[in-house]
């Protein structure tokens, strides 16, 4: 299934998947009561949403990348433009974010909080935080990086998943293979080792771009579904039935079985959207097409704006404020800013960083051309 140069399904797929990582961050701040923060895990799976980023951008750096060749002047332009890509947005975040931390530090909030929130409630970062957070390796500032360090080492090892898939199709089955089993071994290894183990995520896309499916040839409706269905469901099903009773998904974000089912489901989604049966009228619409182009931008700033929000409300709610009442005012708030910085940080940096990238990764290929005598 070679991709296409422009889905817009995908596209709006990668901007519904921030926004549910958007809300299930927002809700998570305040206490909220049991049987509420159980019915929102059941339908805003996170976690699931950022394995459908790592399989997404498996497959469209793929067609990027068969696109463009694979020669090593042309791999090392595709790594510039990925740091173009990645690191602009972030810094603009992550300087919004030490921008809210500087102006307002405390590290209260009311009503009470809960305590997945309390763990991310940082004080200003030293410098050496700082500079670890500008490089996607610290979370002081953006809470949520430690997917672009992932996202970083997927793009890096890309280029090498394409060469052997195109190369040795069936020998990448096998690798693919194995790297779902290294992907449940390395599931709850030490920090930062474990992410190790979304790169089978990446694998999955990668397969899905480089060779042609049977399976995708028909209608894709029932794929679509079922797919999605898993998606949303099948993390909070596994830990209820796990524990006897439902139960919020605040623990076990690491464990390998569902992990491992999210990346199928998302490998069958996408390869759904892809194929020429998954044009869908409500994702080709202005609205999610706007959403998936800034997606990145507020996957970003989402939390950071939350945490200032919920600061801020602070000084308006007391103890006794309904946990309920207060989250609905903080996503509305939330989510209402969240798109509006979102949406000037893809147009004022994202955007003309892209193109920056572009243009000189142009010139680091046109530079290492042979000349004509």
């Amino acid at each position: 299934m070679y991709p296409r140069h422009h889905i817009e399904e995908l596209q709006s797929l990668r901007g519904i998947a921030a926004l549910m990582v958007a809300i299930s961050h927002i809700s998570s701040i305040y206490a909220l009561p049991s049987g509420l923060r159980i019915t929102i895990d059941s339908v805003c799976n996170a976690h699931a949403c950022v394995i459908v980023f790592f399989v997404l951008s498996g497959y469209v750096l793929t067609g990027s990348l068969v696109r463009r060749g694979l020669s090593w002047p042309r791999v090392k332009a595709f790594y510039l433009g990925r740091l173009f890509r990645l690191f602009p947005a972030l810094w603009v975040a992550s300087a919004f974010s030490a921008l809210f931390l500087l102006l307002y530090p405390q590290l209260t909030i009311r009503p009470a909080m809960s305590f997945w929130f309390y763990l991310f409630l940082h004080p200003f970062p030293s410098l050496t935080q700082s500079i670890l957070a500008a490089l996607a390796i610290d979370k002081s500032l953006i809470m949520p990086v430690w997917t672009v360090f992932i996202e970083l080492m997927g793009s890096a090892i890309v280029p090498i998943m394409v060469t052997l898939a195109l190369a040795k199709a069936r020998f990448f089955i096998w690798i693919v293979v194995g790297m779902g089993l290294a992907s449940y071994l390395l599931a709850h290894t030490p920090h930062r080792l474990d992410s190790l183990s979304y790169m089978f995520d990446f694998a999955l896309g990668v397969w899905l771009a480089s060779r042609r499916w049977q399976f995708f040839s028909s209608r894709s409706l029932p794929q679509l579904l079922g797919a999605a269905f898993v998606l949303i469901f099948f993390r909070f099903a596994y830990f209820a039935i796990r524990k006897g009773h439902p139960t919020p998904l605040f623990f076990g974000y690491d464990d390998p079985v569902p992990m491992l089912i999210e990346g199928l489901a998302a490998f069958l989604l996408v390869g759904a959207l892809a194929s020429e049966h998954g044009r869908i009228r409500a994702l080709r619409s202005r609205w999610a097409i706007s959403l998936g182009n800034v997606s990145y931008s507020l996957y970003l700033i989402h939390f950071p704006v939350a945490i200032l929000l919920a600061k801020i409300l602070s000084r308006v709610f007391s103890n006794e404020t309904n946990a309920i009442a207060a989250t609905a005012v903080l996503m509305a708030a939330g989510l209402t800013i969240s798109f509006g910085l979102a949406s000037s940080i893809y147009r004022f940096v994202e955007l003309p960083s892209i193109a920056l990238g572009k243009r000189v990764s142009r010139q680091l290929v046109l530079s290492r051309a042979p000349m004509n005598v």
